[in-house]
């Protein structure tokens, strides 16, 4: 097989079995090839954790044959798996020098995510050992995942879509300290673990300014920007793009919802809101939006990922100086590519801000500053 369509055999049957133990009250310890580890009865008893584990073994056994008759039907070859159950008392926690820490990232999908390779290029360029895994977490599980990672001694986890505004609620009802940037945002993408201290954080919004040195400095002061999307991401940059201070700020998203909640969240007179369907027709705008030219555009959407079009009329890439997609890939997105195609010069996609971002949560954890330029220069490595 293509390496890439065992990747996606593995994922696919993963998420299968995960489906399974998170029905059954399991956690999923960790991956190991195609394994699947998981764990009954930590890091809190439920009374019944070997019934628990047996239930699960069914239940996998149940997907399994599902899973194979869909398969059959599309002439694809069946799958076999063992499964192996271990019964008595384990001990939980954190093992081996304090050199060598544990770390990970959750999140639900998982499987795409760059964050371990990153972090082994940081741990690498101080000599710093450490353990990086993806964990997928399902929202069910999040509160599960949260005590699991912090009775099995983890220094830090990242949170990633679509568990950044869960965690944080969950960390306002837990007690939990919450820094401000994570308050304004109303949303977490970091976790310190140190000892009986859970720190909660948000380094979106900071990685997205930083990203930007990449492209000789250039900063939003002063300048006129059209966010697309009113959702999670937009809310992690907002903060710190107002604090730069731009000359306006026009978020336009696809429904008034989103819009009215963020309103509320970030009121602030730079700051106007519009619906896309008017902002690409031209009506029920104020005369400052009809005639304004946007020097950065800023697609905080999904639309990337399911590989659609543009969502605003392509006239408004013309002017523009920069146009930022928070997603990545290898390729440029059509969002950019639309973007080049019309004129504007300079692209960027959202790789540069997850490597800010996550050299930021690895200074958090162990207070070293990665080198994140040569990190960003050698991009290609990280999408072979």
């Amino acid at each position: 097989m293509d390496p890439k369509d065992v990747l996606a055999l593995l994922s696919e049957y993963q998420s299968i079995m995960i489906e399974a133990i998170f029905e059954n009250k399991g956690t999923v310890d960790k991956f190991i090839g195609d394994a699947v580890m998981a764990n009954f009865g930590t890091p809190k008893s439920h009374g019944n954790d070997a019934q628990n584990a047996f239930d699960c073994a069914l239940a996998m056994n149940k997907k399994l044959k599902e899973w194979n008759a869909s398969r059959l039907e599309k002439g694809l070859s069946q799958i076999e798996h063992r499964i192996g159950i271990h019964y008595g008392p384990c001990v939980v926690g954190n093992t081996g020098s304090d050199q060598r820490t544990e770390f990970a990232v959750i999140g639900d999908p998982i499987s795409h995510s760059k964050s371990p390779q990153l972090h082994n290029e940081f741990g690498n360029e101080f000599k710093f050992m450490l353990s990086y895994e993806k964990l997928h977490t399902h929202p069910s599980e999040l509160e599960a995942r949260i005590d699991s990672l912090i009775e099995l001694g983890y220094r830090g986890f990242n949170v990633t879509l679509p568990l950044k505004e869960a965690m944080y609620k969950i960390g306002t009802l837990r007690g939990y300290d919450l820094s401000e940037r994570s308050k304004r945002a109303q949303s977490v993408n970091t976790v310190s673990i140190e000892k009986e201290k859970i720190f909660l954080d948000n380094t979106d919004g900071n990685g997205f300014i930083k990203s930007m040195s990449c492209l000789n400095n250039f900063n939003v002061h002063k300048k006129n920007l059209l966010i697309i999307g009113a959702g999670g991401a937009t809310k992690g940059i907002l903060g710190p793009i107002l604090d730069v201070q731009p000359e306006s700020v026009i978020i336009s998203n696809r429904s008034f919802e989103k819009i009215a909640l963020l309103k509320v969240q970030f009121n602030n007179p730079l700051l106007t809101f519009n619906l896309l369907n008017d902002l690409n027709r031209d009506s029920n705008l104020t005369d400052h939006e009809k005639t304004v030219s946007f020097d950065v555009i800023i697609n905080a959407t999904s639309s990337s990922v399911s590989k659609e079009e543009p969502l605003i009329n392509p006239k408004y890439f013309r002017n523009a100086r920069l146009t930022i997609d928070l997603f990545y890939a290898k390729k440029l997105t059509n969002f950019l590519r639309v973007a080049k195609e019309c004129g504007c010069k300079n692209v960027m996609d959202g790789f540069p801000m997850l490597v800010e971002q996550a050299a930021e949560s690895f200074y958090i954890w162990t207070g070293l500053k990665p080198d994140t330029n040569k990190i960003i220069s050698k991009r290609d490595v990280f999408f072979e």
